[in-house]
């Protein structure tokens, strides 16, 4: 008989302990809004080099230079983007906002130059998943410069090369 007990009494303990396990179907649940705004951007990489027109002749006109390149990276599908060029001391002139800005420029050697942009169309960009971010769009932007013979200014025989630094401002 107290093997039969014993069993009772082992049999209401697994059965009290069954009891305290919680029941998986009473789970509750809430749902939840997920928000952000997007300020869209562009963003302009380094130019791959000067734009330069190396030695230059009173009276001869110089070779164009080597056009200059810039990467610009923009939301995806941002339309409308276009360029413009800086306003600089002497008789430079910025530019009107295009896709294909021009400007010109005096440098302190009193060297006029011309120089002209072209911003490529936008795209190539990846959409986002819900396993991977997507990518910009990208485009390139490239200036080319030009210069009529002309004096200059210059006390010496040869006077140092003169650098003037412009800047493309991007507008979306």
């Amino acid at each position: 008989m107290n093997l039969n007990k014993r069993l009772l009494v082992s049999l209401i303990s697994v059965a009290s302990l069954i009891g305290m396990v919680p029941n998986a179907s009473a789970v509750g649940s809430a749902t939840f809004n997920v928000t952000a705004t997007l300020n869209s951007a562009c963003t302009m990489g380094a130019f791959s080099g000067p734009l330069a027109f190396g030695t230059v002749t009173a009276f001869v006109a110089p070779a164009n230079p080597t056009a200059v390149t810039s990467t610009i990276s923009c939301t995806r599908t941002l339309a409308g983007v276009t360029a413009v060029f800086d306003t600089v001391g002497g008789s430079t002139v910025g530019s009107a906002a295009s896709t294909t800005p021009t400007g010109s420029g005096l440098l302190s050697n009193g060297l006029e130059y011309t120089i002209s942009g072209a911003l490529g169309a936008l795209g190539g960009g990846t959409a986002a998943t819900p396993i991977a971010i997507g990518t910009a769009d990208t485009a390139t932007f490239t200036v080319n410069g030009a210069m009529a013979a002309q004096a200059g200014t210059c006390a010496g025989a040869t006077c140092g090369p003169a650098t003037q630094i412009r800047t493309v401002t991007l507008n979306f």
